[in-house]
């Protein structure tokens, strides 16, 4: 389980108790969860832990704006190339110039919209995750398609070795019970959002937790 768009350090501080490890924090600047690099490292050097995973958002971004956040939060976190390469990870939405992402050695998670070529992914070379919106997997139920979208899915990560599926679900999801008989997700994303706040930015921790341990059931599904 992974809690995406995390901003403050009490959800931060939640989501461990929780027994959560894996989180990401979100640099596109339109995002409700934006955060500043200055502030997400704060944020992680408060509670860090040589076993988390951390995950970096970014959305059509140039590589060099990329390579200067990477940069400033390793040195800030006073982390060695080994250890920042593995702790940290980008997660990457609508991002058109594939060929840059090589630039990075860190390990890459793309989201899928269903519009990616085999070809694209093998261009990739630390592509690990391919992310999948549950919106997206409820659209195909309903348009009675969703045969056809996992056959396809299949058909491109068999195409690339060693390829994690995720799926990105939202708190007010009610996801389809017979699911997991046709994609075998490798693990769960949530997004903070409305939906699990009190007001801007201000997450309910008592709806948060209780939610979080009924999600995390989806594992065991």
């Amino acid at each position: 389980m992974k809690v995406y768009g995390i901003y403050d350090i009490r959800t931060l501080k939640a989501a461990k108790t929780s027994g959560i490890n894996e989180f990401a924090f979100d640099f596109r600047p339109k995002s409700m969860n934006f955060i500043q690099s200055y502030k997400c490292a704060s944020i992680i050097s408060e509670l860090y832990k040589s076993d988390d995973v951390i995950y970096l958002i970014f959305e059509e971004e140039k590589s060099f704006v990329i390579s200067s956040i990477l940069k400033e939060l390793k040195e800030k976190l006073s982390l060695s190339n080994e250890k920042f390469i593995n702790q940290f990870k980008l997660i990457l939405i609508n991002q058109n110039e594939f060929d840059f992402q090589n630039d990075f050695e860190l390990d890459i998670s793309l989201f899928y919209k269903g519009a990616v070529s085999s070809s694209v992914l093998k261009k990739i070379k630390k592509l690990k995750t391919i992310i999948i919106p549950y919106q997206l997997v409820e659209s195909e139920f309903e348009n009675n398609t969703l045969h056809n979208f996992i056959n396809n899915l299949y058909t491109l990560i068999g195409s690339v070795n060693s390829i994690r599926i995720e799926l990105n679900v939202d708190w007010t999801d009610n996801i389809i019970p017979s699911l997991s008989e046709y994609i075998d997700f490798d693990d769960f994303s949530i997004d903070i959002n409305s939906n699990i706040e009190v007001c801007y930015r201000n997450v309910d921790l008592n709806k948060f937790n209780l939610s979080i341990e009924h999600l995390k059931a989806l594992n065991t599904l």
